[in-house]
């Protein structure tokens, strides 16, 4: 079984913030590949601004780190 790597994880959760569809623009994707990346565990998951709230966003350093990972994968 191979260990999926989340180079994101170590980084805080802060702004600035993307919304979905503004993070998908920013990787050059469409939004339903950013959350089919996300559930692939390729891409970070988008987090609650609060519990029981809809509102969800993608922290942009997290981005900056998975497709640094993606870049440096396909190297």
């Amino acid at each position: 079984m191979s260990t999926v790597q989340r180079p994101w994880s170590g980084i805080e959760v802060r702004g600035p913030y993307l919304r979905p569809a503004e993070a998908a623009a920013f990787c050059g994707i469409s939004k339903p590949r950013l959350y089919a990346l996300a559930r692939a565990g390729v891409f970070p998951t988008p987090v609650r601004l609060h519990p029981g709230g809809n509102a969800t966003v993608i922290p942009k350093a997290w981005l900056e780190a998975a497709l640094t990972a993606c870049i440096g994968t396909a190297a």
